[in-house]
């Protein structure tokens, strides 16, 4: 007699037998210290938005400095981004960016061999 066995989610966590998500749970945490400064980052933060408000922004960049009152993030385009700490939601260290491509620019007819 052959048996089946239900349909977990990816992680082996329980769940509905027919994979449906219900929820999802995760913890964002800042991984950023000292160590990463020269580093190329990503941080997730709350910056002041128009009125009282916060706005969820995200800064990719090179790490400049990390201590407990901030971090400091220099974008490729040269803006110094300072994330007080208490804004920051999540940060890591990310690969650097692939390799730029050439373009391909016009290329000569093919003339087959034929």
């Amino acid at each position: 007699m052959s048996r089946t066995r239900p349909v977990l989610p990816a992680g082996g966590g329980t769940g509905p037998a027919d994979g449906q998500v219900t929820g999802m749970r995760f913890r964002a945490e800042v991984r950023l210290t000292p160590a990463d400064v020269g580093q190329r980052v990503v941080i997730r933060w709350r910056r002041p938005g128009p009125g009282d408000g916060d706005q969820i922004a995200d800064v990719l960049g090179l790490l400049e400095q990390a201590d407990a009152e901030s971090l400091a993030v220099r974008t490729s385009g040269g803006e110094l981004v300072l994330i007080p700490a208490g804004r920051a939601l999540a940060g890591k260290v990310i690969p650097p960016p692939p390799a730029r491509r050439r373009s391909a620019g016009p290329q000569p007819p093919d003339r087959g061999a034929g």
